[in-house]
């Protein structure tokens, strides 16, 4: 029960110390509602680790007399290496215990587990030589994967980017690195990452979508990632907006993969007689009063926003985070998007739910990767 309690308030103490940056033992005490012994005894024992470090501090606002000591995580204390893997471009990064990327690589085109295993084992040493770290300060590896993945297990149960069932991809990185490893949805990562060093810092109750080939989703609910009850969580790609819609590679028709995922607006387009490889072309044409342009654009804006107001309606999140890897831009797409939410969401959620679109690159993915190694260490005591 004491090792609960403990754990429970390290938990605690190192979320605030990743939102806030550098603070005081006081402010600890009293942002977490634990007592001044519990942070002492806790800080302490981080420090003498040297995950945290103390820095010459300001004056509190309010107070006088000395100046508060502030305290920070120690971000050369280790290390994480990040594998966003995708059908379009594969990443490879190592962050710091801050999450700052130091160094980030292509991976060549991948398949097969095989491949994976062969490709990231060979890549590890040059990227940690370029970040200018010792290989050894390595504390995990995370892995972020279009697909269903058991994150308990470590088993891609299903990914039809790569034609993946039941593989045990995490067991196969560990005997081949030697290190701490952990595989998640590629949505869940992206989730994670922001929780964790990016935009969701400071919020309990957001969702966060990934915008590509297809599309993903993630929800945090009461500061805690919720996966459901098989893992499955999220899978907002394979909503029905048209039950008699273009078939879907996961078997049923009219997903809303089918209607605004990146790959389908793409082939649609190109059907059309749209001869564009980027959505920044087709937004450009819709702009110059292309008629079908902007039609496929404002119909796959329509279905994504008709999904997204669902999830404001059934999770209440405070925002939805949408990060956009085919590079819409600030342009129809998202306006389209933007309004149907506001058509069909309760009056009442419109001024407390915020819709942020985020133009991210293919490194955000090995980022999210990245920061699932650092949750499992910081917050679940897993690594060295």
């Amino acid at each position: 029960m004491i090792d609960e309690q403990n754990n429970s308030a390290r938990r605690m103490i190192l979320q605030k110390m990743m939102q806030k940056g550098e603070i005081s033992r006081a402010a600890l005490s009293a942002i977490t509602g634990l007592s001044r012994s519990t942070v002492t005894e806790v800080v302490q024992s981080l420090l003498d680790a040297g995950i945290l470090h103390e820095r010459p501090g300001a004056y509190e606002e309010q107070r006088r007399g000395r100046p508060a000591i502030r305290l920070a995580l120690c971000a050369s204390y280790g290390y994480f290496v990040g594998v966003g893997l995708s059908e379009v471009r594969s990443t490879m990064l190592v962050s710091d215990l801050r999450g700052r990327t130091l160094a980030e690589c292509d991976l060549p085109p991948v398949t097969t587990p095989e491949e994976v295993v062969a490709q990231v084992g060979r890549a590890i040493k040059p990227l940690t030589r370029a970040a200018k770290i010792a290989s050894g300060s390595i504390l995990g590896l995370g892995l972020a994967i279009p697909g269903i993945v058991d994150h308990g297990s470590g088993l891609c149960r299903f990914s039809a980017a790569f034609g993946w069932r039941d593989v045990p991809i995490v067991d196969l990185l560990r005997r081949r690195l030697g290190l701490p490893v952990f595989a998640s949805n590629d949505a869940d990562a992206v989730a994670v990452g922001q929780r964790l060093f990016g935009a969701a810092r400071t919020m309990e109750n957001f969702a966060s979508i990934l915008l590509g080939r297809t599309i993903g989703c993630s929800h945090y609910i009461g500061g805690r990632l919720y996966r459901g009850h098989a893992g499955s969580a999220g899978e907002i790609g394979h909503m029905t907006l048209d039950p008699h819609g273009a078939p879907c590679r996961c078997g049923k028709r009219g997903c809303l993969d089918t209607v605004a995922g990146g790959l389908a607006i793409r082939e649609k387009a190109q059907a059309a007689g749209c001869a564009v490889e980027q959505m920044s072309e087709l937004e450009r044409l819709a702009a110059d009063g292309h008629r079908t342009a902007a039609d496929l654009l404002r119909a796959a804006g329509e279905g994504l926003g008709l999904a997204i107001a669902a999830l404001v309606q059934i999770n209440n999140p405070e925002t939805v985070l949408l990060a956009d890897l085919e590079g819409f831009g600030n342009g129809l797409f998202y306006a389209a998007t933007r309004q149907t939410i506001e058509n069909n969401i309760l009056p009442r959620l419109l001024p407390s739910t915020q819709i942020v679109f985020q133009p991210v690159e293919y490194g955000f993915l090995a980022c999210g990767a990245a920061s699932v190694a650092a949750q499992a260490f910081l917050m679940e005591g897993n690594g060295k």
